[in-house]
């Protein structure tokens, strides 16, 4: 096993708590949890907060992560984290919701972006990618005005669109988010074709290696190895960086120490000197995280 890298920032977290009903209702009850299309309800219908991050991820020692909101209220989610940011530090950078079926896109992100550790945005309702979609051009334009971040969540088929649309916007900073959805239903060329697309873009783009065991429903490193070799062949080290997508990553056999070792064992063999900048220095360039408080 290669030497785990010092100061691993886990570039996209979840954190919740099934008690919070008014945050996450999806967690009600197992019969809310099993609505969402989850794998195991109990893997992910349980309390995952910093503390248990920090527990279970402990023989990493890890300097921080990237959260990515769930909440209902993505606003007061953003707010909370700010709180935990300045109690502990660990908060390292925010990815709020923003909800493109409103007609607010603008407003919404102005009032995420108060957050001083607020860093980017994704959308998790589908959005349509062509010059006739004036949500997704709204929030694009906001985004790359302020020097927002846009983690992107799209099927493999909708690549073209996608990289079509964002050349009207190479200022921006785009997150290929869960290696671009390699789901077990999409023909494996085309995903493969579409990760080439997105990473040819003009503009500043990385890819967030996460999502893979949600996608596959596997965790075995011989599944995973041919999905994150090609990421890092297409993006490159320099442009690459690992999210652990806990608690939903961990539906399918696997604890978050595991997964890690996993990824860090594929990476090493790939690119054997890269591993400060596959765990650490990616994502604080990709999401322009400052240096841990002292």
């Amino acid at each position: 096993m290669a030497d785990r890298p010092a100061g691993i920032i886990d570039g996209g977290v979840h954190l919740w708590d099934p008690r919070r009903t008014d945050l996450w209702p999806f967690l009600a009850s197992e019969e809310t949890t099993a609505a969402t299309g989850v794998h195991s309800v109990p893997d992910i219908r349980r309390r995952f907060d910093e503390e248990v991050f920090l527990k279970e991820f402990a023989g990493w020692n890890p300097a921080g992560y990237v959260l990515v909101t769930t909440a209902s209220d993505p606003l007061a989610e953003v707010r909370e984290a700010d709180r935990a940011a300045r109690e502990t530090g660990l908060c390292r950078a925010v990815i709020g919701e923003v909800d493109v079926m409103r007609p607010d896109i603008e407003e919404q992100i102005a009032r995420l972006a108060l957050s001083p550790i607020l860093r980017g945005v994704r959308t998790s309702a589908a959005l349509r990618f062509d010059h006739t979609s004036e949500a997704a051009r709204t929030m694009l334009a906001t985004l790359e005005r302020r020097g927002l971040v846009y983690d992107l969540l799209a099927l493999p088929q909708d690549a073209a669109s996608v990289a079509s649309t964002l050349r009207d916007f190479p200022g921006l900073t785009v997150v290929v988010e869960h290696c671009g959805l390699p789901l077990a239903q999409v023909d494996d060329t085309e995903w493969r074709h579409s990760l080439e697309i997105l990473a040819d873009r003009e503009g500043p783009t990385f890819c967030k290696i996460s999502g893979l065991p949600l996608c596959r429903h596997e965790t075995d490193g011989d599944v995973l190895r041919p999905y994150v070799d090609h990421c890092l062949n297409v993006f490159g080290p320099e442009r690459c960086f690992f999210g652990s997508n806990f608690p939903p990553d961990g539906q399918f056999g696997t604890s978050l120490d595991t997964l890690y070792s996993r990824y860090l064992e594929i990476a090493a063999a790939r690119f054997p000197d890269h591993a400060d900048a596959l765990f650490r220095e990616n994502v604080t360039n990709a999401y322009g995280i400052f240096p841990a408080r002292a």
